[in-house]
């Protein structure tokens, strides 16, 4: 399973302003973005366990604004450099307003102290929270599986058989909507899958937390696939309804057969903080993993399943595991998983990369002394260079001191990302 050793984003710090209400606490951010298209937007969002019906803002200077995502039931205005938005009551409001291409937001914003004034239900006046707005990294559309670390599917499916899924940490705020590559181009297809995020963002925002399922069920929606060719694409909408990531789950399928019930295998090694994967035969028992079902680690620290098919499960690593062999069980299922849990200790000089010089990225390997097949994969090329190119695969030298050393070198300012994983065959029954 893959794990991301660093992202250094050259961006502001969010500071979240908060103040006591009746029985709990809003929240608020305001946040500056560049679009994929090279325009930039502003980003608000509040949260109160009391609902909010109004929220007004006040900027530094005037910025000209067009709705880009205003919930339904909500109104926008604007006067001057004073922003106001009302409608129905919902427990958390995100707004998009896109600014004209000349202004730049994301350099003339961040770090800018603002007036955020929220509304609760039931009181005349406003709630004032001093915010300071922050700036998120630029949209950067994503359409290969490989990036697409935000879902977790198991790696084997079986027509007609219960499938669970579920987002990563980061994509469960915004939205997954199912759809199909041979439709995917169809401009009435596209304009349907915004209408539908659109939906399923205002229905969210009148549920009161917490809306975020464990596992999703995607059964019946496999159900409706002919052909396992067809499996479909998935797409996520943050919460300000730009969309992200389209990806095609890469999972294998195999045929329904008759298994002994049980553990039979797995992934021998996981990063603490990462997945590991169990294989066997897990019939009826999947419907429990929907409830608080009990697949525990050494049989006392309980792990989160976070996908699931009739031949494999796929669990959650705490990241407070000390590295070493562990084992892994399931209440009322037969056998158990030995793995070994690792942890990678890095480093790397990022104020060398920003001068575009070369520096050392070290790798020590802790839970083994064992000489480990490491997978490097450079996720940002365009701002930096690894030594051995941009997916590699490379052995530890073993022993007490287990490490990996590549020179990388810096091409441009900007967020990098280096992903670490064990090169091990998949995980799967047969």
């Amino acid at each position: 399973m893959t794990r991301t050793l660093l992202c250094v984003l050259l961006a502001g710090l969010v500071v979240v302003s908060d103040l006591a209400a009746q029985g709990g606490t809003i929240t608020g951010k305001v946040l500056a973005r560049e679009r994929q298209n090279g325009e930039h937007s502003l980003l608000l969002e509040v949260e109160s366990p009391n609902q909010v019906d109004r929220v007004e803002l006040t900027l530094p200077q005037r910025y000209t604004f067009a709705p880009g995502f205003v919930p339904f039931g909500w109104k926008f205005s604007q006067d001057g450099r004073r922003v106001s938005l009302t409608g129905d009551r919902v427990f958390r409001l995100n707004v998009r307003l896109d600014a004209k291409p000349n202004e730049n937001l994301v350099k003339n914003l961040p770090g800018r102290d603002v007036e955020l004034q929220v509304g609760t239900p039931g009181t005349s006046g406003l709630t004032t929270l001093k915010t300071t707005v922050g700036v998120l990294p630029r949209v950067r559309f994503r359409d290969d599986w490989a990036s697409l670390v935000s879902y977790v599917f198991p790696p084997e499916i079986t027509p007609g058989a219960p499938l669970f899924g579920s987002p990563a940490p980061g994509y469960t705020d915004g939205v997954w909507i199912p759809g199909w590559q041979g439709v995917e181009d169809s401009l009435n297809r596209a304009e349907a899958a915004i209408k539908r995020a659109e939906a399923l963002l205002n229905d969210r925002a009148k549920t009161a937390p917490p809306v975020r399922q464990r596992l999703f069920n995607w059964t019946k929606i496999m159900d409706e696939v002919a052909d396992f060719r067809d499996v479909p694409s998935l797409n996520y909408y943050d919460q300000w309804l730009e969309r992200v990531l389209e990806a095609r789950p890469a999972v294998k399928q195999v045929p329904a057969a008759t298994c002994t019930h049980g553990i039979s295998g797995g992934t021998p090694m996981a990063f603490a903080g990462k997945d590991a994967c169990m294989q066997g035969c897990f019939g009826d028992k999947l419907t429990d993993l929907e409830k608080a079902a009990a697949i525990l680690l050494d049989g006392t620290l309980p792990v989160t399943p976070r996908a699931a098919s009739p031949t494999t499960v796929v669990v959650g690593i705490p990241n407070e595991v000390t590295p070493g062999p562990h084992f892994l069980n399931w209440a009322g299922v037969p056998g158990q998983l030995s793995i070994r849990i690792l942890q990678v200790q890095g480093s790397i000089d990022q104020n060398e990369l920003w001068k575009g010089q070369s520096t050392r990225m070290r790798l020590q390997i802790l839970g083994s002394d064992q000489a480990i097949p490491l997978k490097i994969v450079n996720r940002t090329p365009a701002t930096i260079q690894v030594e051995g190119g941009d997916q590699q695969v490379i052995s530890t030298s073993g022993g007490p001191v287990n490490v990996v050393a590549r020179q990388v070198k810096g091409i441009m300012k900007g967020d990098f990302t280096i992903d670490y994983s064990v090169d091990q065959p998949p995980c799967g029954s047969r």
